[in-house]
């Protein structure tokens, strides 16, 4: 491919399927070091951030988040219309899952296959519930076992609360 890059005897400059041969070629490895290089991702106590570089960057803090979706690989949470990816195989998330974990203590959040307000939600919160608290278990099995207030606290949260703030 590289010599036809540099060569035209095969006319492949002639046509627009060489022109998007050339651009596949060319662009994906660009597009793997930018995404490598300028794509950051981030969470603290109060929100959970990703950043592309200079030229894009979105922040929802954890008391704003109104829904909460799966995709492909990853969840996906909301705060109105902005959204934000946690691609879990390529980040540590483990303060995320304990922060939405808090979160479904004292609201409701739109679940993949409950709204608000649906009498199912209860049911599927405690689903996400388990499935969070089991995810960072799992990633972190050697701390929980070393910290066992730190395993209370993470069992703390699992079960359905008393009654929500909102």
């Amino acid at each position: 491919m590289g010599s036809m890059i540099l060569s035209n005897s095969d006319s492949i400059r002639d046509t627009l399927t060489g022109w998007a041969c050339i651009a596949l070629f060319l662009g994906t490895p660009v597009w793997i070091l930018s995404d490598v290089t300028l794509r950051r991702y981030g969470v603290d106590y109060d929100k959970v951030w990703t950043r592309f570089g200079p030229f894009f960057y979105r922040q929802i803090r954890f008391t704003d988040i109104t829904r909460f979706d799966i995709g492909v690989e990853r969840y996906k949470i909301w705060d109105g219309k902005t959204k934000i990816n946690i691609d879990y195989h390529r980040y540590d998330y483990a303060p995320f899952y304990l922060r939405l974990l808090e979160e479904l203590h004292h609201r409701r959040i739109r679940l993949p296959k409950a709204n608000i307000n649906d009498p199912n939600w209860d049911e599927q919160a405690q689903i996400w519930r388990n499935i969070l608290a089991a995810d960072t278990y799992r990633e972190h099995r050697d701390f929980y076992n070393a910290n066992p207030e730190q395993l209370a606290r993470l069992n703390a949260l699992t079960p359905p609360p008393d009654h929500y703030d909102d």
